[in-house]
């Protein structure tokens, strides 16, 4: 019996067993939590009233696992690390700064998350004018408000100035002058600039930049042009296309070698003298009253659209004809050093001065009376050259 019992003890410890290794095979193992990144949180980004510094804000990040949480802060060239706090002050960003930055929240256990702001500060109340002889006919002319010759001035006292009248005062730099877009006039001659922007001043109907060592000149955004003045300058080209309203176009004495007027149809008055033009087309310059064309390289002129020309100069060519029969209105005709072999003024009855010399081919003035062309006061010829009634 004893052997029974025996027996039966171990078989159910046998089971007992089993069941236990059983039952610790079928429980599910339990992997340990793994560390977490501190949650979202949000940034809020404060101008000061001195529109350069900003105040930033930001609610606190919360760690799941109850790490120790600290701060960065990232923009532009600040950098700020181990911030406690929630609150951060950046100064002296300057005007016109627009820029994204960044909050970073670190744990202890090296894990972080971030947020991304955006900065934007006020718009600069105030113009760069670094040429001092231009700030100090500013401040003479109570336009720079401030009085101050500090190479700044108020963009608000730019406004309704309509006329800046700055020649000869030894200025190198109009820097500051695209911020004046009321500017109807400005008178700039005799200066050392060799650059003018002008493409802001859209409001500008006068322009005069004489003598001042430009280059280049772009006008083809003041559309509402009506005088422009750059002569005696470097200038290789002049693009007038857009000025639609221009009325008068003086360039003498540049180093242009070609010129298109035909869509500057309300043109009166055109100075190209001291050029290397070897054509110049004008027959769309309807209302032209003075044509000044003199020192260039032109073999060829036609003026018989241009009935309204009063003035017409055209001397130092290399002219061998000129047709004047349509112009009865001419004044004043200046045509000396050309090639001319003839010259008909029998149409023009208004013409009060006639300079014709240094054409040693030209024998032969046609006139409508030979009498009244001998007592002309300020007519002048070649002596080889004689008046006569040509048929």
């Amino acid at each position: 019996m004893t052997h029974t019992i025996r027996k039966g003890f171990l078989a159910g410890f046998t089971l007992l067993i089993f069941g236990v290794l059983f039952f610790t095979a079928c429980k599910k193992k339990v992997e340990p939590v793994p560390n977490r990144a501190p949650e979202p949180f949000q940034v809020e980004v404060t101008l000061e009233e001195d529109g350069t510094t900003v105040n930033l804000n930001w609610s606190k990040a919360i760690d799941p696992d109850d790490d120790v949480v600290s701060y960065t802060v990232v923009l532009g060239d600040t950098l700020a690390k181990s911030l406690t706090d929630t609150t951060f002050r950046i100064t002296d960003l300057g005007y016109d700064y627009i820029k994204d930055g960044k909050v970073i929240a670190n744990d202890s256990a090296g894990l972080s998350s971030e947020v991304t702001f955006s900065v934007s500060t006020s718009e600069n109340p105030f113009l760069a004018i670094p040429d001092v002889n231009f700030e100090k006919y500013l401040v003479d002319n109570k336009i720079d408000k401030d009085g101050k010759v500090n190479g700044k001035m108020a963009i608000e006292d730019t406004k309704g100035v309509t006329k800046i009248d700055c020649n000869s005062l030894g200025i190198s730099s109009l820097e500051g002058i695209e911020r004046f877009t009321d500017l109807q006039e400005l008178y700039c001659f005799d200066n050392r600039l060799t650059s003018l922007d002008v493409n802001s001043n859209l409001n500008l109907k006068e322009l005069s930049c004489d003598s001042t060592y430009l280059t280049s000149l772009d006008v083809s955004n003041n559309v509402n042009l009506e005088v422009l003045r750059c002569s005696v300058n470097s200038l290789t080209s002049l693009d007038v296309s857009k000025n639609l309203n221009l009325e008068e176009l003086f360039f003498p004495y540049n180093s242009l070698t070609s010129l298109d007027v035909s869509k500057n149809v309300n043109l009166k008055a055109l100075y190209s003298s001291g050029n290397s033009l070897s054509s110049l087309d004008v027959s769309n310059n309807v209302n032209l009253e003075i044509l000044n064309c003199s020192v260039n390289s032109l073999t060829s002129l036609d003026v018989s659209r241009n009935v309204n020309l009063k003035i017409l100069g055209c001397g130092v060519n290399f002219l061998t004809s000129l047709d004047l029969s349509k112009n009865l209105n001419l004044e004043n005709l200046f045509c000396i050093f050309n090639s001319l072999t003839n010259l008909d003024l029998s149409k023009n009855g208004n013409l009060r001065y006639l300079s014709s010399r240094n054409n040693s081919e030209l024998s032969t003035i046609c006139v409508s009376d030979v009498a009244k062309a001998k007592a002309e006061e300020y007519w002048y010829k070649d002596e080889t050259a004689e008046y006569k009634v040509c048929d």
